[in-house]
């Protein structure tokens, strides 16, 4: 699920940039298992900080966002 169309061609877009480089980078099972610890890391982080919240978090932003991270990691430093 996402919030809204946009939201999801974002996160396509931003998945694609960065993505498969962060791939061709660590390797495919690393790549499959870094993906899914940030995504579980940011929903965890979203619980800590918004536990009364009534609004759901959604979509697989925290994940590419770790994968954004890493991408600087590995070629912005």
């Amino acid at each position: 699920m996402h919030g809204s169309l946009m939201h999801l061609v974002g996160n396509l877009f931003f998945l694609w940039t960065f993505g498969d480089n962060v791939e061709d980078a660590i390797g495919p099972v690393k790549y499959i298992c870094f993906y899914f610890f940030c995504g579980i890391l940011a929903s965890l982080s979203h619980l800590a900080f918004n536990y009364d919240s009534n609004i759901p978090a959604i979509g697989a932003s925290g994940a590419i966002s770790g994968l954004m991270g890493a991408y600087m990691y590995f070629f912005l430093i």
